[in-house]
């Protein structure tokens, strides 16, 4: 049992891991698709910076500068300056009244036209004034409190250094794409390292649950041959009874609960009926005519019993053993008293398992020793974890009925038998 719990852990854990590496590889593989494209756009960004650099005109030396504005040629830096200042707010009003960005040619520098983008806004950053290539602009801001010369200069210096760090730029990223091919290449056709160490594991643990199954059901026809009728006590002998009860005791750490073909009293029938009405469960026949000796024999009294099962049914959904979601792997989940940390006697396990009739969810109850021991199962799972309440109930209430009984036996409590046949109040 300890080994099938720990190789879950492991199993699921790398699951986890190779989850991981699928999901690189897939990115890998996205990459890998994209890149020839990423790559060409790349090629031709470059060639297109390096045609804009070369219609740029050498840059002028010391102080001469030239730039032509509105067809009038300017040596001055601080004169282009203003006047490109004020077409700036000119064309920022006139984007303001239309409701819509103006961009508009004024002039040419270094060979290049020069055009100012308006936006319509009086913040502090308001028009942007470009140096146009034929396919990429490279500019600056104009704002409210921009320097006439330091305009000009942060054109110049947009204009004979920013196109360069463009293509440099875009150079690096075509560069970066081409190196990595061979390692998303690799990446890609990689196999999960841990691969072989999940395959052995898999294997291992079916090896180990067949072994648990295989053992389950031994025990379980042992448990079969432990068990005794609680309606056939009176026909047998004191000693036969005590061998028999204690050869019980000593089999099992629960109750088995089956259905008997059993033959009600009236007041049992009537019991069935008022636990029915109280707490919507329907206790087997076994129970019952257990609880109909015990009334009948004055071990306990309608209303005892009653509230004992009412005190079972609330115990249980308050205390639990409270069901716990499993790992997606063949567990479905289990019945604990623990949040966690492994099993104890007396958890139950619910597994997902295939059979000749398709999947079915099966219950196997945790023992002392470390073993399992199959109950049951069902086609549905909400349906085996509603049986799987209805067996802890049922055995809460056995035991229940159990140390009532010994409790009446020590003080020596009994009834005349015969008053079970004019049948017992239920009130």
């Amino acid at each position: 049992m300890k080994e099938a719990i720990e190789l879950d852990h492991a199993i699921k854990k790398l699951k986890s891991l190779q989850k991981g590496f699928r999901d690189e590889v897939a990115n890998v593989a996205r990459q890998l698709k994209l890149l020839p494209s990423e790559t060409d756009r790349l090629r031709e960004e470059v060639e297109k910076i390096r045609k804009d650099i070369s219609l740029r005109s050498p840059e002028l030396k010391g102080d001469e500068f030239l730039m032509t504005v509105g067809g009038k040629e300017y040596r001055e830096r601080r004169e282009v300056g203003l006047e490109l200042l004020r077409l700036a707010k000119i064309l920022n009003e006139k984007s303001r009244s239309a409701g819509k960005e103006i961009r508009k040619e004024v002039g040419r520098y270094a060979g290049l036209s020069i055009a100012i983008h308006a936006s319509g806004l009086w913040d502090n950053h308001f028009a942007e004034i470009f140096a146009c290539g034929n396919h990429f602009s490279f500019g600056t801001d104009i704002r409210v409190d921009s320097d006439p010369v330091g305009l000009i200069r942060s054109l110049h210096h947009s204009v004979y250094n920013g196109m360069e760090r463009k293509l440099a730029s875009c150079e690096r990223m075509l560069a970066n794409r081409e190196a990595t091919r061979p390692g998303l290449e690799k990446m890609s056709s990689s196999r999960f390292a841990k691969a072989a160490e999940l395959e052995e594991k898999e294997a291992r643990y079916k090896v180990v649950v067949a072994a648990i199954q295989e053992r389950n059901e031994k025990q379980g026809n042992q448990a079969q041959e432990n068990r005794f009728e609680w309606e056939g006590l009176d026909q047998l002998a004191a000693e036969k009874v005590r061998e028999d009860v204690n050869r019980y005791m000593d089999s099992t750490t629960t109750v088995v609960i089956a259905r008997e073909d059993v033959k009600e009293t009236s007041a049992s029938n009537r019991l069935a009926e008022k636990i029915g009405k109280l707490y919507a469960i329907q206790l087997p026949d076994s129970l019952l005519s257990s609880i109909d000796h015990g009334l009948c024999t004055g071990k306990f009294t309608t209303k005892s019993v009653l509230q004992m099962i009412g005190r079972v049914i609330r115990d249980f959904d308050s205390s639990g053993p409270r069901w716990h979601d499993g790992n997606g792997d063949g567990l479905s989940g289990s019945f604990s008293r623990k949040n966690g940390g492994g099993v104890r006697a007396g958890d139950m396990l619910i597994r997902k398992e295939s059979d000749s009739d398709g999947a079915a969810y099966k219950a196997y109850l945790v023992v002392g020793n470390g073993g399992e021991k199959y109950l049951g199962s069902d086609r549905s799972l909400p349906a085996v974890k509603e049986r799987a309440r209805r067996f802890y109930i049922f055995n809460g209430v056995s035991a229940k009925l159990r140390g009532e009984a010994e409790m009446a036996r020590k003080s020596g409590r009994s009834l005349d038998t015969h008053k079970c046949a004019s049948g017992m109040s239920l009130e």
